[in-house]
């Protein structure tokens, strides 16, 4: 019998509310404890973010909470937080695990090595090998296992082969069986024995028909349940009374110790774990919905993660390697504490009330804004100092910075600033097509550009010294030109403008509504879709970009339709198509649609309203001369309410399967799933990615990649449709009213286009295209000046670069050791060469929690070898000189 409290930290109640009855339960618990020493053990849940919350408010309790860690009595970890799986990112996932470990010997203690995630909504595939990385061999789990005929042990393989002991919490109770079967009905004193002695053989009798050991685990509590004192009790009279059963107080590692003596060959499961609820009357639905629940949450999970993972921390330790600046161990806690206290599942899943929800932006701007100028300071200092050499002509200096292990070779929009001439300075009329943008290499050569916009005098404000600012008032002509710039690495161009001519005449357009690439031709449709042609495989896509809206009279955990929906869609209505930017590098188009919507749902929640309301949608497209993908940039104001909007791409394939990128995977999935009609919970057609989606024949593939959308599908229709679910606006708030779940109000979202041929190698190629599309790029802009840096630089070399790249950072116990954790997506293994530009004299292989495993030798070059068999995670602890 395992006591405990699963604590959601903030769902039906805002943080605080939640805050002050656990206050009150800690309290409770330490009494006890030290008032009775049968009372053995309480459980936090799996988490340590409890003991922050708790000493904050208790700090004159701290001494006794250490106490009673230290002894093991209040079991703590391994998580920080309970997160959930599909929604964050499998970094996240890691320096969730990392957190908690630490937190935990923090406190005097050793986080419990049980992989306990009782109430995710689903489970991701590489779970298995995340928890083996942290020596833990075990999962414990309620959702995700649709539960009819299924034993309380299973094993449960992950994508790379890792196995771990999953025990399957019943489908009923899940982790409170024992609080609901045994102790509810006994609540209020004084207790009749023999009642309970028969509560407790009923239960006997249920669990029994589950287990495949004698060795069977009663979960004593719920969500945010206090202690209950009495146990102790009932058991010694349940010891007496049973004379074939042994009852005990116990922990999760003391139940998983005696149950791997007894366990013998339990059936396995494979992968990721996301079956529907099938047994009537059960609670382990997985709740499909909140992929798509408050949109804007997840877009902003997805920016900070990736401010975090691929900008501040790789550069924060580029520029300690090579600049020998200070790494900002504490600014980046910091960030990943905010951002990791948005990742519970209740949370980020966008299910709570409105004011959970408001305090998580909150937490989003500390963790973007510390990542951001993180990132900023540590490109400087990895850029600050790039020479000139004498002679080369332009009086400024444009570096364009790519952290991605794939080259950056295509046409970008850079913005390249000026002192303001001073006639724009005092406002006086000129035309701004006298000043021509003059762009060169390294060899002082010109780069053809094309002149896109012009922003004349505007002011910025920047720190001189003593708390003194200045203004600069800054020209910026935003220019189109073809970058060439090494992986994890910059390149450098000089630039001026001067009354010299040079233009970039011509255009893309090949016609009316046509635009030819060198790699694509894009057509626009009078209803405003899309065609495009991938002149590689002479593979037409047609009709892309096509909107859909549905009713929706669900909440933050489902998407429910109206028994008599109406199905809205721009197949055939009316689009205004404009081109914004025209020349011979660059297209940038706008198209804008009116979609008449139902307004809201109807009374009742069986229909949509009659009355209708005009969605405006506007798409600019990206189309760059060089680019294979289309970029996207959506912005729709939201003034429906209770609906769903989708934007499908036909994608023309025969195809019988597709792909999603998971945390540390690529997932193959199947087009035609498995009926569930007649079951529990028939989730909607949604599931789950972090940035891609694939579908693909022999002929050719498209894939569509984006920034925090994680609800997609590909559906059985003969189009084999790629749909892609933007916002889910709805009205019920659990257990308390609120608005926010509608979302009212502009949303932008951001999606690209990808044709490809299916070679060999196209998963890897297009996972690494994903998370580049996600990081993009940055410059840096300034005055030419002396320095010894070279024009061009590549820090980090991945080769082949079919490994993606996960981590960069300082180790959390050492300073001086760094960590570079690479991911192999594909279903081959890879055999793979690191090399930095300044070689590190030592290196080790890791787990995840960091601990030094095996040397490895550095080849002559100072090449640090790689081998990581299909789906693998590899962990490198590497010391410089």
């Amino acid at each position: 019998v395992v006591s405990h409290a699963h604590w959601d930290r903030e769902w039906y109640q805002p943080f605080q509310g939640f805050r002050r009855r656990l206050v009150g339960a800690i309290d409770q618990v330490l009494d006890i404890l030290e008032r009775d020493p049968d009372y053995r053990y309480f459980f936090l849940d799996g988490q340590t973010v409890v003991l922050e919350d708790y000493i904050e408010i208790r700090p004159e309790n701290e001494p006794r909470l250490r106490r009673m860690v230290a002894e093991g009595r209040i079991g703590v970890g391994p998580w920080y937080v309970q997160p959930d799986e599909a929604l964050v990112s499998g970094e996240s996932l890691v320096r969730n695990l990392l957190l908690g470990h630490r937190l935990a010997a923090a406190y005097g203690g050793r986080p419990v090595k049980a992989g306990y995630v009782p109430d995710i909504f689903g489970h991701c595939s590489q779970l298995p090998q995340i928890l083996t990385g942290f020596g833990i061999d075990n999962a414990m789990l309620w959702r995700g296992l649709h539960g009819e005929g299924l034993p309380g042990e299973l094993a449960w393989e992950g994508a790379d082969g890792s196995h771990v002991l999953l025990v399957r919490l019943p489908e009923h109770w899940g982790y409170s069986d024992w609080f609901f079967d045994v102790r509810a009905p006994f609540a209020e004193d004084p207790v009749d024995p023999e009642a309970l002695v028969a509560a407790v053989d009923r239960y006997l009798q249920y669990k029994g028909e589950r287990a495949t050991t004698p060795v069977v685990l009663a979960m004593d509590g719920t969500d945010h349940a206090e202690p209950d004192g009495r146990l102790p009790r009932w058991l010694a009279l349940l010891n007496e009374r049973f004379p074939g059963v042994r009852f005990v107080h116990s922990s999760p590692e003391e139940f998983l110790e005696r149950l791997r003596a007894v366990v013998r060959k339990p059936p396995m499961v494979y992968g990721e774990l996301r079956q529907p609820s099938k047994l009537l009357r059960t609670g382990n639905w997985i709740l499909n919905g909140v992929l798509s629940s408050r949109i804007h949450l997840k877009q902003r999970n997805a920016r900070c993660q990736t401010l975090l993972e691929r900008w501040a921390e790789p550069l924060s330790v580029l520029a300690a390697v090579y600049a020998g600046s200070p790494y900002p161990r504490g600014y980046l806690r910091v960030a990943w504490r905010h951002l990791l206290q948005n990742h519970p599942h209740d949370s980020i899943c966008g299910c709570s009330v409105d004011q959970v929800h408001q305090d998580m932006l909150y937490r989003f701007d500390q963790a973007e804004t510390i990542a951001d100028e993180t990132a900023t300071q540590a490109l400087r200092d990895l850029v600050g100092g790039i020479g000139v050499a004498e002679g080369t002509p332009g009086s400024h200096l444009l570096v364009v910075y790519n952290p991605s292990p794939i080259p950056l070779e295509r046409t970008v929009l850079v913005d390249l600033e000026l002192p303001a001439g001073p006639l724009h300075l005092y406002g006086a009329l000129e035309d701004p097509l006298r000043y021509f943008v003059h762009v060169y290499d390294a060899e002082g050569r010109p780069v053809p550009t094309q002149l896109c916009n012009v922003r004349l005098s505007e002011t910025r404000h920047v720190p001189v010294a003593h708390g003194l600012w200045k203004d600069e008032h800054l020209d910026r002509y935003t220019v189109a030109l073809r970058v060439e710039a090494p992986p994890c690495g910059y390149t450098s161009y000089t630039y001026e403008v001067t009354h010299e001519p040079r233009r970039a005449l011509g255009s893309m357009a090949a016609g009316p509504g046509v635009w030819d690439g060198r790699f694509l031709r894009l057509s626009v449709n009078a209803n405003g879709s899309v065609n495009l042609l991938d002149k590689a495989t002479g593979t037409e896509y047609r009709d892309l970009l096509i909107w859909e809206d549905v009713g929706d009279i669900g909440d933050g955990w489902n998407h429910f339709r109206p028994v008599h929906d109406r199905r809205v869609t721009s197949a055939a209505a009316a689009a205004t198509v404009s081109a914004e930017c025209e020349g011979p590098l660059f297209t940038r188009l706008r198209i804008d649609w009116r979609l008449r919507v139902p307004a809201a749902a109807a009374p009742g929640g069986l229909s949509r309203s009659e009355e209708e309301v005009e969605l405006p949608i506007t798409a600019w497209l990206d189309f760059p001369y060089d680019a294979r993908e289309l970029a996207c940039r959506v912005r729709v104001e939201n003034v429906a309410r209770d609906h769903a909007l989708r934007v499908l791409f036909p994608s023309g394939r025969s195809a019988d399967e597709f792909y999603t990128d998971a945390p540390f995977d690529l997932i193959r999935r199947p087009v035609h799933r498995e009926d569930v009609s007649d079951w529990n919970e028939t989730t909607d057609e949604m599931v789950p990615q972090q940035s891609l989606v694939a579908v693909h024949d022999d002929a050719g593939g498209l894939a569509v990649l984006s920034k925090g959308l994680p609800a997609v599908n590909v559906r059985p229709d003969a189009q084999r449709t790629i749909a892609l679910t933007l916002l889910r606006a709805f009205a019920k708030i659990i257990m308390r009213p609120g608005e926010g779940g509608q979302i009212q109000g502009p949303h932008e979202f951001e999606f690209a286009l990808v044709p490809f041929r299916p070679d060999p190698g196209w998963q890897a190629d297009l996972c690494q295209r994903a998370a580049a599309y996600r990081a993009g790029y940055r410059t840096v802009t300034g005055p030419v000046s002396a320095g010894a840096k070279p024009r061009t630089a590549q820090f980090l070399t991945i080769e082949p670069a079919d490994l993606a790249l996960s981590a960069l950072k300082a180790a959390e116990d050492a300073d001086g050791l760094y960590v570079l954790r690479l991911y192999n997506p594909t279903e081959e293994p890879v055999k793979a060469r690191v090399r930095f530009q300044r070689p590190p004299a030592e290196c080790w292989l890791a787990n995840l929690n960091e601990e030094k495993g095996k040397a490895v030798r550095l080849e002559e070059d100072g090449a640090i070898p790689v081998q990581a068999a299909a789906k693998k995670i590899v962990t490198l602890l590497m010391r410089w000189a």
